[in-house]
């Protein structure tokens, strides 16, 4: 059975109903980090603009601070706690010329997210995409799922793409180098390593490789 533990504070720029499809994460502390997709729909249709905003809670989840805008200019979050502490949120972004899955690292707890080294996951030229969900793999790589149509315009299917993630923050990022097929992003200065792709019949099980640490590209694939 379930009950009633909480609300969440709202502040006055935020209307509720706009709110929707939390993810939260719990800290090595005890202390848990949640996000929630905010996106309003005006009387023209509906935008494909939104953003995450974050709150705390220190009790268990009795109580919560007010939500606070993060500056991540996507949706819906996913948030996972890394096996070093640092908190990494994944999301998707439909805006023209920017579309993609997309990700950022918190070395403070959710705090502050470094949005000057946002990392790109997987280009796209459709805004038919998104709800990412990573897990850690035991070599330390990230396993990230999503959905993409496998080319513009058609049906979607689930994607994954295995990444590296940069051991600590860089001075300077290089700019992110993009092959349409196969999806390719080489990011060397950052330390983050895509998968080649390596075509999988939809439905057939996936078993990732293990990666190395020499910093090789790993696949990213279809699943389903």
């Amino acid at each position: 059975s379930w009950r009633m533990l909480a609300n969440v504070p709202v502040p006055p720029d935020v209307e509720p109903r706009h709110l929707s499809e939390p993810h939260a994460v719990a800290l090595s502390d005890g202390r848990l980090v949640a996000m929630y997709r905010y996106q309003k729909q005006p009387k023209s249709g509906y935008s494909q603009a939104g953003e995450s905003l974050q709150t705390e809670s220190s009790d268990g989840g009795r109580t919560w601070s007010v939500l606070r805008r993060t500056g991540i200019h996507g949706y819906p979050p996913h948030l996972i706690r890394l096996n070093d502490g640092r908190l990494l949120c994944a999301y998707a972004k439909r805006l023209k010329g920017v579309c993609g899955i997309y990700a950022v690292l918190s070395a403070d707890g959710g705090k502050t997210w470094d949005l000057k080294h946002e990392i790109l996951l997987c280009p796209s030229e459709t805004s038919d995409l998104g709800y990412p969900s990573s897990v850690q793999m035991p070599d330390g790589t990230v396993y990230t799922v999503y959905y993409h149509p496998e080319k513009v315009g058609g049906k979607p299917v689930v994607m994954a793409v295995r990444w590296r993630l940069p051991t600590e923050t860089p001075t300077r990022y290089a700019p992110v180098e993009v092959a349409r097929h196969p999806w390719v992003v080489l990011n060397e200065d950052c330390g983050c390593y895509l998968d080649s792709v390596e075509r999988k019949h939809p439905g057939e099980r996936v078993t990732p490789e293990s990666g190395s640490a020499s910093g090789e590209v790993f696949e990213e694939k279809i699943i389903a």
